[in-house]
């Protein structure tokens, strides 16, 4: 079984949203007050911005991959045709 650049993320998005509603659903459900669920906030600031890197940088390295694979699916033509030139 193999897992997809697509299976990650989705994975990772799920995770980020679970640590969302969990820290904000815990601090308003116990009642802990104004300064508490500011930093259930911040938490859930801080992992969006690593989750969105993360994302970010998983799209640019699929991006260079597909590139590095065009590159070679020419150089292999083009060897092909020098071969069959021949």
């Amino acid at each position: 079984m193999s897992l997809s650049a697509e299976m990650f993320i989705m994975v990772s998005l799920l995770l980020a949203v679970f640590a969302a509603i969990s820290a904000v659903g815990t601090s308003i459900v116990l009642g802990v007050g104004y300064e508490r669920l500011r930093a259930g906030f911040d938490t859930v600031k801080k992992q969006t911005a690593f989750f969105a890197d993360a994302i970010h940088k998983l799209d640019n390295r699929s991006t260079e991959l597909g590139r590095e694979q065009d590159e070679m699916k020419k150089t292999i033509v083009t060897m092909d045709g020098r071969i069959e030139a021949t």
